[in-house]
């Protein structure tokens, strides 16, 4: 069920009456059955192995608290992650892993008549859960603090499953701490008035993002990726800067519209988007831009593996910087491209890294105002290369995108439908306004949190507006949704 549909905001008020007409002691099942009732609107055969990962992870939960033993913990923490980090693999890249086997075995001449993908594909595709590399991702985070004693067992297994399913985060995020979370569900939640008029705000800003702004873009963007062979240098470039704002517009857009949707619950979900266009490096970008998934990398992943080459020194950090970002391009998706995505990003920040203390010293020569407009094109330009990738279906393809920028043999730029362009580019262009001065604060005004009421409410009219004239609505799913 699409957040910008008309069913779900029918679901969505459906169930937020129930909830405020219930008791405040039952109104988590409440959530946890409407969260189990969208995601079953998917297919009920999703449902399976998430109900699979929940019950195991509150039993290995359960079971790392009560044991004393450091032995038995590190058998359970070991197990608990083998499994979850075992559905994610087998659910999302079994069909990649065996079609590369067969690659490599084909490479060395073997025959490969035993390895059937295509029977293998059509019952993963029957049963793939959707949003599994979040779930898995929380469930894992779950056990890994119960075992370092950072939070202790939620012993109620639906306030857990709840934590898990819980619907506006359940299949793209932000990915949740269960101390941060499950609290939460034990308030009362009282209506607040002011409450629900910014999370009605957030959802409509959501909306004309993804509507307005990243639905318009893909009219654009799809028509020059899928047809890259017929366009020039200048129009690729162009598409692969586009599909930067597109995907950030598309993302954060998910994102405002789930934490709006929850706080009309009273639940507060993590930020996850900190204006990450306007960074001035891709170390800094990435700590803007998906902020739960790189803090769980940076916390589960980077830490520990940079603890245990302490001894490397600076080269530990580049080790791990490199493995972790290997890992996260991977995350993504079964595809060679979303690895090459992540490596590029490893090496650009290990050489951010390894060169800080020279960056350092130019950035003294040059006035702040330079800097940042320089720093800011490099993170984008840097940003939209790799974008090519993680747009591309294969790596075939990736490369025939930048062998065509590189050869430069065609400087006419395609724009597609002038009308569509128009009204992409003024959506595009508000946002970029929009998150320039609250970032750099050029001007005193705020439109959207004006002091002014007259002004608040007109700007936030000029978004519906926006939305119901040129707003696409039939631009399928969240990118992310894939993930």
């Amino acid at each position: 069920m699409l957040f910008n549909s008309v069913n779900f905001f029918l679901f969505l008020f459906s169930s937020l009456i129930v909830y405020r007409l219930i008791p405040y002691k039952f109104r988590w099942i409440l959530l946890l059955i409407s969260s189990i009732c969208f995601y079953c609107i998917g297919g009920l055969q999703y449902l399976a192995v998430p109900v699979m990962i929940t019950i195991f992870t509150y039993y290995v939960g359960i079971f790392l608290d009560k044991t004393n033993s450091n032995k038995t913990k590190n058998l359970i923490l070991h197990l608990g992650v083998i499994v979850n980090v075992g559905l994610l693999i087998f659910f999302k890249y079994i069909n990649f892993l065996i079609s590369n086997l067969a690659q490599f075995f084909n490479f060395l001449n073997i025959n490969t008549n035993s390895l059937n993908v295509s029977q293998t594909d059509s019952f993963i595709k029957f049963g793939v859960p959707l949003g599994i590399s979040f779930i898995a991702f929380q469930a894992i985070g779950y056990i890994v603090d119960i075992h370092s004693g950072k939070i202790k067992c939620e012993k109620n297994i639906g306030f857990f499953a709840t934590f898990i399913f819980f619907f506006p985060k359940v299949i793209s995020g932000p990915i949740e701490r269960p101390q941060d979370f499950l609290p939460q569900l034990l308030e009362k939640h009282e209506f607040n008035y002011q409450q629900t008029i910014e999370g009605f705000k957030r959802i409509v800003w959501g909306l004309f993002k993804k509507l307005v702004i990243a639905n318009r873009l893909a009219i654009y963007t799809d028509a020059v990726f899928n047809n890259y062979e017929y366009h020039s240098a200048i129009t690729l470039l162009f598409a692969a800067v586009l599909y930067s704002f597109q995907l950030y517009a598309d993302f954060s857009g998910y994102v405002d519209i789930a934490i709006g949707v929850s706080s009309l619950f009273g639940i507060k979900l993590t930020e996850n988007f900190n204006r990450p266009l306007f960074a001035l490096s891709i170390t800094e970008f990435w700590r803007k831009w998906h902020i739960t998934l790189t803090k769980w990398v940076t916390d589960y992943i980077f830490n520990p593996i940079v603890l245990k080459r302490r001894y490397w020194g600076k080269w530990g950090v580049v080790y791990s910087t490199m493995v972790t970002f290997i890992i996260l391009g991977a995350w993504h998706g079964a595809n060679w491209t979303f690895v090459v995505f992540g490596l590029l990003h490893g090496l650009i920040i290990s050489i951010e890294f390894l060169s800080k203390k020279v960056r350092k010293k130019v950035r003294k020569k040059i006035s702040s105002k330079i800097n940042n407009v320089l720093s800011i094109c490099y993170t984008i330009l840097f940003f939209s290369f790799t974008m090519i990738f993680f747009k591309s279906n294969n790596m075939d393809e990736a490369f025939g995108i930048i062998e065509k920028i590189i050869l430069m043999a065609d400087y006419k730029l395609y724009l597609g439908g002038k009308s569509g362009f128009i009204y992409s580019l003024f959506g595009l262009l508000f946002l970029f306004f929009y998150e320039l001065n609250i970032e750099f604060k050029f001007f005193k005004i705020k439109i959207f949190e004006s002091k002014n009421i007259f002004v608040e409410q007109f700007s936030y009219a000029f978004l519906i507006i926006n939305i119901l004239l040129i707003g696409v609505y039939d631009g399928g799913q969240f990118i992310y949704f894939q993930f």
